[in-house]
């Protein structure tokens, strides 16, 4: 029977770290902190179920999420998706931001239809007003679904950055400062050389949009014959070196390699270290712009 030390806490949508390994045909999945949780079954799906069963009943947090180290296994009929093997990088947790300043953060302003930022993001700071928890943190109520970014998580991407990539320091208030003991975060801004790709096999685009101010536009939708989750999806061909950097806009993800993410994976002083893998599309399989500007969505 599986050991439960508990430990209640106040907040929702926490990430626990946790561990698997297989012993035969089973599956052995263990939480070590902050409670400690043992899950088995043959059934991978059941036993990640049954653990973030357990953590919710230990913790009273409705909404765990698992960071999984080392990540667990995909299915064998879908490994070649994920060959090479990349991870875009995830957060789960959002900050309060002195939005009154959010049309100094862009060249061109905010378009007044959707308010997504125009042109180049400017050197000025962003003034967050909450306590991040978290190494990797997104904004609340950003239109265009910036992050920011600690030093110790930026210590590992930093030294793999391609020609055009740039951080923008952000600002605290100075109670909040004083609490983060010197910790510092920051945007970070790249031009990209790739973008998303949108696979010929998807659902449909039901949420997506166009605006018809500004020309911004995005593609909400899942790929199922080619995975059951909603993934971020890119073309194959360009998925080399150590950190990707990609997309543009809103639509931005940073991806790095295996070997990087084991690396940071490993580093215990980064917290919320989220992932998911980068599932890749040959070249035929993508959507090309000009099929994009061709589909039909609504304007916001």
């Amino acid at each position: 029977m599986a050991k439960i030390k508990k430990k209640r806490i106040t907040t929702e949508n926490q990430v626990y770290r946790c561990t698997w390994k297989k012993r035969g045909k089973v599956f052995e999945l263990k939480c070590i902190f902050p409670v400690v949780t043992e899950s088995a079954s043959a059934d991978l799906e059941r036993a990640k179920e049954d653990l973030w069963a357990q953590i919710m009943d230990a913790t009273g947090d409705g909404e765990p999420v698992l960071q999984f180290v080392p990540p667990l296994p995909e299915a064998t009929r879908k490994k070649s998706r994920f060959l090479p093997e990349y991870y875009h990088v995830e957060c789960n947790e959002l900050v309060d931001w002195a939005r009154e300043r959010q049309h100094d953060l862009f060249v061109g302003g905010v378009c007044k239809r959707c308010g997504v930022g125009l042109g180049m993001r400017t050197e000025t700071q962003r003034l967050v007003t909450s306590l991040p928890r978290y190494d990797i943190v997104g904004f609340r109520k950003d239109q265009n679904l910036r992050t920011m970014y600690s030093d110790v998580f930026l210590n590992h991407i930093m030294p793999f950055a391609t020609a055009g990539v740039r951080l923008i320091e952000v600002k605290f208030e100075d109670a909040i400062q004083k609490r983060l003991r010197g910790k510092r975060y920051h945007e970070v801004d790249f031009s990209p050389g790739m973008q998303i790709a949108v696979p010929r096999a998807n659902d449909g685009f039901g949420s997506s949009f166009r605006c018809l101010e500004c020309g911004r536009q995005h593609f909400f939708f899942s790929a199922k014959k080619l995975r059951a989750q909603y993934s971020t999806y890119l073309v194959r061909s360009l998925a080399h070196g150590r950190v990707l950097f990609i997309g543009s806009g809103s639509g931005r993800v940073i991806a790095v390699d295996a070997k990087l993410h084991e690396r940071i994976a490993s580093d215990k002083r980064v917290k919320g270290f989220l992932t998911d893998r980068l599932v890749l599309l040959d070249d035929n399989e993508a959507l090309s712009e000009e099929e994009l500007r061709s589909v039909k969505i609504p304007s916001p």
